[in-house]
């Protein structure tokens, strides 16, 4: 079935088609964006800028923002020459992972900077539920600290094929992304992030329904995946189904509340939904 897109009158102005009359609704001005990780967390950090409000067809502006957090943490592992993933011994991560539990506020940034920058996926969880944390330098390295464990497959080869994809992604070079990330998949098939790139370049071709099956495969391999989930809400945007993109959104803000981008977003479909769309 061929799903109905909204027409563009401008980049704040959308047509939703259907039956009858067409009914148009003007969204809230986008927010100014803000820049991306900073070199060192602080307090007051945005960890994902505003979502814009523009037609739904390219309303990729949120997973854009999370392909910047992406690319930022992979090239500042590459430019910081840390140590090959798996080098964490298992003791050493089980101390760190005890330090972030029991630990002060500044142990605590230490473990999770440790574990961004060696720890396996032994130590998701425990980073998941400091995503909550008090502190909200500690929150902010968390996320880092996932997303850093999330792109590493432990074979260098995949490792580098991830990071090209993701150049070629962010330089607009869809189909070569794809290509690239097809090989991610091929070589390493139970890596959950190289389906979840591949997703966010099938979002950005408008093929929602083949991004929503690599999101699923994502999601089968790393159930805890925040980016995934509100990519998938993005997509029911795309196929113009709000509320299931709402539950997408509810389920990321579940494991990550801080994605301040999302958080908007869910409040402007809630707009939408308050008022029959036609």
């Amino acid at each position: 079935m061929k799903c109905l897109r909204p027409s563009r009158k401008d980049d704040n102005h959308l047509t939703f088609p259907g039956p009858g009359r067409r009914k148009s609704r003007r969204l809230p001005a986008p927010p100014r964006k803000r820049p991306g990780w900073p070199a060192r967390p602080q307090a007051s950090a945005p960890w994902s800028a505003g979502i814009a409000a523009v037609p739904m067809r390219i309303l990729a502006a949120g997973w854009e923002v999370f392909l910047l957090v992406f690319l930022l943490v992979v090239f500042s592992v590459v430019a910081a020459g840390l140590t090959a993933p798996g080098a964490l011994a298992g003791e050493a991560e089980r101390e760190l992972l005890q330090r972030l539990k029991k630990g002060g506020v500044e142990q605590r940034r230490q473990a999770l900077m440790g574990l961004g920058r060696q720890g396996g996926g032994a130590a998701v969880p425990a980073l998941v539920e400091a995503l909550r944390d008090f502190d909200p330098v500690s929150r902010a390295l968390a996320e880092q600290s996932l997303w850093s464990i999330w792109m590493r497959s432990g074979d260098a080869q995949v490792d580098a094929l991830l990071q090209n994809g993701a150049r070629l992604l962010a330089e607009g070079e869809l189909g070569k992304a794809v290509e690239a990330f097809d090989r991610v998949i091929r070589l390493r098939p139970g890596f959950a992030e190289g389906y979840n790139k591949r997703a966010t370049a099938m979002y950005h071709l408008g093929r929602f329904q083949q991004s929503l099956d690599d999101i699923a495969e994502t999601l089968r391999r790393n159930p805890y995946h925040f980016g995934a989930l509100s990519g998938a809400g993005l997509c029911m945007l795309g196929l113009e189904r709000p509320r299931e993109a709402m539950n997408y959104f509810l389920r990321a803000l579940r494991i990550n509340p801080n994605m301040k981008g999302i958080v908007e977003l869910k409040k402007r479909v809630e707009g939408l939904l308050r008022k029959p769309m036609t």
